[in-house]
């Protein structure tokens, strides 16, 4: 090969070489721009989402449910029951509909807080200690809560911060009987959707 084949050969490898690199930048940004934009578009679309959700359910009476089962852990129980919560009166009081059925003696119905394994009471919707203890194994219970009787972390808090622990996936109802006193039936808090 001579010297004038061997400058073109250079020339033309130089030239593939970068036009070959050119693409390859250009490809690799085009790539990063279209995995940008749709991780920006999705997280604007979550946001405005979860924004949208949390202020038409504080202002337009929110219907929560949670449907029972026993927690495998601590009952056996064959119980079921539902609840389905709604607030109102300018989303400063919650109502409820317990119904239960097949339950031992029912000494406690809490709202609860479960956060890496460990449980606190928000809310007790009833208590035997001071109510009497409810002996009857099937019916339904109706009531409701304002923030004033919200206990422990949510004790002077207001109804919008139980609102949000039931969004992000933390409350609970629970129905504590004899036989089972740290629930023989429970169900996580849900948005109605």
């Amino acid at each position: 090969m001579n010297r004038a084949q061997s400058t073109m050969l250079k020339l033309i490898y130089n030239t593939d070489f970068n036009t070959s690199m050119k693409i390859n930048a250009i490809f690799l940004l085009t790539a990063v721009g279209v995995f940008a934009t749709f991780l920006l578009l999705t997280m604007l679309t979550t946001t405005n989402s979860n924004a949208f959700a949390q202020s038409n359910e504080t202002e337009s009476n929110p219907t929560f449910y949670a449907n029972f089962s026993n927690p495998s852990a601590i009952s056996n129980s064959p119980a079921t029951g539902n609840a389905t919560f709604t607030l109102e009166d300018s989303a400063n009081t919650m109502f409820y509909v317990i119904s239960g059925n097949g339950l031992g003696n029912v000494s406690q119905v809490v709202v609860l807080q479960t956060t890496g394994g460990r449980t606190t009471d928000l809310v007790s919707l009833y208590y035997a200690p001071t109510s009497g203890l409810f002996t009857k194994g099937s019916g339904t219970a109706e009531g409701n809560f304002t923030s004033d009787d919200f206990v422990n972390v949510l004790k002077g808090k207001p109804m919008s911060d139980l609102v949000k622990k039931i969004l992000d996936g933390e409350a609970f109802l629970a129905i504590k009987t004899v036989d089972f006193p740290l629930g023989e039936i429970a169900g996580k808090i849900q948005p109605v959707r």
